[in-house]
């Protein structure tokens, strides 16, 4: 037993001498590509890392400019900036996905992000913003669900394999939480609708009070 540990001792040392070192790679494999994941697929699904950083980054924006005391709303300030960190995790999830596929992930492809600002004019209120939301909620569900045609072979224009795992993966973990978010906004949207019908300009601030309680 002894012998035997100190054989291992001997080895490890020999593998570590610059004279003897390549003769210890012996059995050691160079090609570590183990990707097998359609090419279509990866690059849609690499795309779509992007649209949820821009998301994310247009929701800190958001945040950002109603924190601001020339337009003060911690309320919606704060609804923002939550989903903000839910699109942030989105595409984290998304790199960590492609990763585990074996998929090298190139830095310069999120590297020039920025936010959508269309909705920040001169007259640009609560409602706006969650309007320009609830829209870009909805190009996101698109985007999802186009990753699925194409991942799933459906989209006969595009070839790609059935990536069984992928189109598992997007239809369990994103597309229910996506309706959620959907549903949640255009809730918010109703709520200030009918408080501006009925209290006009003060509809802004009593929204804002009412998404911070909640």
């Amino acid at each position: 037993m002894v012998f035997k540990i100190l054989l291992t001792f001997v080895g490890l040392f020999a593998c570590i001498h610059p004279s003897i070192q390549n003769r210890c790679t012996v059995g050691m494999s160079e090609d570590l590509d183990w990707e097998n994941m359609p090419r279509t697929c990866q690059s849609i699904v690499e795309m779509q890392i992007q649209h949820e950083l821009k998301a994310s980054i247009t929701y800190l924006a958001m945040s950002s400019y109603f924190m601001n005391e020339k337009h003060y709303r911690p309320g919606t300030a704060a609804f923002f900036l939550k989903s903000a960190k839910e699109e942030r995790a989105h595409a984290k999830k998304f790199i960590e996905y492609l990763l585990m596929r074996g998929v090298e992930i190139k830095s310069g492809a999120i590297a020039t992000i920025t936010a959508d600002s269309s909705w920040m004019t001169k007259t640009a209120n609560v409602k706006n913003a969650f309007k320009a939301a609830l829209n870009m909620e909805r190009i996101v569900t698109k985007y999802i669900e186009q990753m699925i045609k194409i991942c799933g072979g459906e989209q006969k224009e595009v070839q790609a394999e059935n990536e069984y795992h992928t189109v598992d993966y997007l239809t369990s973990e994103f597309l229910k939480e996506q309706h959620e978010g959907e549903r949640e906004i255009a809730g918010h949207l109703a709520t200030l609708t009918r408080l501006n019908e009925t209290y006009g300009t003060f509809a802004e601030m009593m929204f804002d009070k009412t998404i911070m309680v909640a």
